[in-house]
């Protein structure tokens, strides 16, 4: 069933929003409507209001997409934002659309600004409300909330409650995040007060709701992680926690069901055995079976442990999981990275790090399974299940060894491409070199990984202009990758960056894979940061929260203000599936 055309009517509210407001009239079929606020993110570099400024030419792009479907329908419509007026064609009644808007000038279009909606359903018979930030394209701006009281109860606040430095963050399956935990820091940058609170971001609001009594962590937790299930629970691992005013290692696990909110935090019925409990280390859900692996960390001594563990989620007991040793991994590693691969056979990679002594690591290791695997770490074995680790697959190891390094898949996924970290235990030392994995399989008899770039002929694939660590790295909807602070020694830097992956046509010549722009001053972040969270929304926005920056010159802080990354979104295809590297689905 189909909704009849929608009369739609644009009119300005306060702070340059625009309503959208759709009815049906005179028709028997069936109704739905939708109703859309349109409102801009805050600049400080000044007044940022392009809708009320708009020119005779300027015309704002509305594309509707249900990318769940089978036929991927696209509807798009085109209204004169100077005459404020136009006509929504119909939409079907359906589940799971999501809306995009860009602002144009001129023609081919310069593109003035850019938003999208989480996924939302139109249901027959009902309104539907969205409201959608739009900020300036390939810019980092201001959280700012949603002006339409009469729409939504607006109890929320801009930037998060507290202060985090330490929080695991979870983008949610209805496009929400999930923050948890973390604490603040004295002025040295050590974690000081811990938190047991949990926030949610609503990207429909650009607001940040603080849960009640019943939402919230069995015990305060920082340098813990959380990861999101295949059925939408959050598991809640390891961390930092206080007893007796002490600080401890956590040994439970807890399972959040965030789209049951009457139910509170819920310890799992597996706990962490003695000896096996960790924080600051990795974790990461496995394209295999959707089991969460976690690897390393600092142990119950005080010192990298090199042990693995692995949660198997119950199919009927939510609390009901397992959690098992899956081997161990030849380097015991903190501030390392994971990656799952999508590779048969080999699940995991783990890369860098801080080794045993506090050492910057250059090593790799993969977890592979099956009943003839070889190479194995000495004393381990693996099966059709459970894994072990090959250290140095192929005799492959980064050039440089590095930790508060970042690993981001690009491409089609089976690209692996190293970025950052510090190469010194004092942080004073950077890593600039990128380095790319291909760990697909490649044709011919030499099946193995290969880094790119390494041979005869091969391009580099690229340097960075500013050496950092514990720094955001997000890919974005066309394969490029945002790169927001980090640090350098003790302090944060206030660097953002692009990496463009280079492709050569006619006029342009590649001499590296990659490319580094840096991004302007007005346009990058507002203050100096690391630690954050750098998490890619479902509308391919990039929200940024948390993290240590600077109260004085030498003075840090931990950090409230939430920022989110607008991209450039230069044709319709280059954010709405079935196009390469589009926007995830509501399926994480």
């Amino acid at each position: 069933m189909r909704a009849t055309a929608l009369r739609t009517t644009l009119g300005t509210l306060a702070l340059g929003a625009i309503a959208l407001l759709s009815g049906c009239e005179g028709d028997t079929k069936p109704t739905a409507s939708l109703s859309l606020e349109i409102h801009p993110a805050a600049w400080d570099q000044g007044d940022f209001d392009p809708l009320n400024t708009a020119q005779s030419d300027d015309r704002l792009e509305i594309i509707a997409t249900r990318p769940g479907t089978p036929e991927a329908e696209t509807f798009t419509e085109v209204f004169n934002l100077a005459s404020r007026s136009g006509t929504l064609s119909d939409l079907p009644i359906d589940k799971g659309y999501r809306l995009l808007v860009r602002g144009l000038r001129g023609s081919p279009g310069q593109l003035l600004f850019y938003g999208g909606s989480p996924f939302f359903d139109i249901e027959e018979g009902k309104t539907t409300r969205v409201a959608i930030q739009v900020g300036k394209p390939d810019c980092v701006m201001l959280n700012h909330n949603s002006t339409r009281e009469s729409f939504y109860v607006v109890n929320g606040k801009e930037d998060t409650y507290y202060k985090r430095w330490g929080a695991a963050s979870v983008v949610l399956q209805d496009g929400r995040v999930l923050i948890t935990g973390g604490g603040t820091v004295n002025a040295e940058g050590h974690l000081t007060e811990l938190r047991s609170d949990i926030e949610i971001y609503d990207p429909r609001y650009g607001q940040f709701f603080f849960g009640d009594e019943s939402l919230r962590l069995l015990r305060p937790l920082a340098h813990h992680s959380a990861t999101l299930l295949k059925d939408g629970r959050v598991l809640i691992f390891g961390g930092l926690t206080t007893e007796n005013m002490q600080p401890v290692h956590a040994q439970d696990i807890e399972i959040i069901n965030i789209n049951d909110l009457t139910q509170k935090v819920r310890p799992a019925s597996a706990t962490v055995p003695s000896g096996f409990e960790r924080y600051m280390h990795a974790a990461a859900r496995l394209q295999k079976d959707g089991s969460v692996l976690f690897t390393g960390g600092i142990g119950p001594d005080g010192h990298p442990t090199d042990s693995v563990l692995r949660y198997f989620p119950d199919a009927v007991d939510p609390l009901g999981g397992t959690l098992s040793e899956e081997g161990r991994m030849q380097d015991a590693r903190m501030n390392h990275a994971m990656t799952p691969l999508l590779r048969e056979g080999t699940l995991a990679l783990v890369s860098g790090g801080q080794g045993a002594d506090g050492e910057p690591l250059s090593t790799l290791e993969v977890m592979v399974v099956g009943a003839n695997q070889t190479e194995c770490v000495e004393g381990t074995f693996a099966d059709a299940t459970h894994g072990c680790w090959v250290p140095n697959p192929f005799g492959l190891a980064m050039t440089e060894p590095r930790f508060g390094h970042r690993v981001v898949p690009v491409g089609t996924g089976h690209e692996l491409l190293f970025v950052g970290g510090y190469t010194s235990r004092d942080r004073t030392m950077m890593a600039q070199d990128l380095e790319l994995l291909n760990t697909k399989y490649r044709s011919g008899p030499n099946e193995v990984f290969a880094f790119v770039g390494t041979g005869a002929g091969e391009l580099p694939a690229g340097r960075l202009a500013t050496g950092r660590g514990d720094f955001g790295a997000t890919e974005l909807y066309d394969g490029r990758v945002l790169l927001t602070g980090g640090r350098q020694g003790k302090l944060p830097v206030k660097s953002t960056s692009i990496l463009q992956p280079c492709v050569p046509d006619a006029s342009t010549t590649c001499t590296t894979q990659f490319v580094e722009t840096e991004i302007p001053t007005e346009c990058g972040l507002s203050q100096a940061r690391f630690g954050h969270e750098a998490l890619r929304l479902h509308n391919g926005t990039v929200l940024l929260v948390g993290g240590v920056g600077l109260l004085g010159p030498e003075t840090l802080a931990a950090l409230q203000r939430a920022e989110v990354f607008f991209p450039r979104v230069l044709q319709p295809c280059d954010a709405l599936d079935p196009c390469p590297a589009a926007l995830g689905t509501n399926a994480q």
